[in-house]
């Protein structure tokens, strides 16, 4: 089986600009190349194993995105520093470790009004209620 992971890294790193856009059209290009070559071929491949490449490409697309995202994460993270410079940290983690702490939001904002949120469990209904009209007892 091909290595998807190493022939979409390499794309991507030549895409100009390398942005979202640009990915997925080469993902969405990737993918119809292979189903139409797999489901051409001569003598022909087995759907199951056609399943299977599209699944690792797939999976080959998913890590090399999530490599991107985590890529313009860390260069978008800015703060300022001491001196009242901006600066980038370096990764995402050095940016947790330098605030001491990781992101922490307030208490989350109810739902509902608290009139609108009983404060104790209804008479439950009989089993009989649940049954159909012709299984119910007259």
């Amino acid at each position: 089986m091909a290595d998807y992971h190493s022939i979409l890294s390499g794309a991507v790193r030549g895409l100009d600009p390398n942005t979202p856009a640009a990915r997925r059209r080469l993902y969405e290009r990737a993918r119809s190349v292979l189903i139409s070559e797999m489901e051409s071929a001569d003598p022909p491949i087995p759907r199951s194993e056609i399943i299977i490449a599209h699944v690792a490409l797939d999976t080959a697309i998913a890590q090399v995105e999530a490599a991107a995202a985590l890529a313009a994460l860390e260069t978008s993270i800015e703060h300022v520093d001491r001196d009242g410079a901006p600066t980038l940290p370096v990764t995402a983690i050095e940016h947790v470790e330098e605030r001491g702490r990781p992101y922490q939001c307030g208490q989350p904002k109810p739902v509902a009004p608290a009139s609108l949120i009983p404060t104790r469990a209804s008479k439950p209904c009989p089993p009989s209620a649940h049954l159909p009209m012709t299984t119910r007892k007259k």
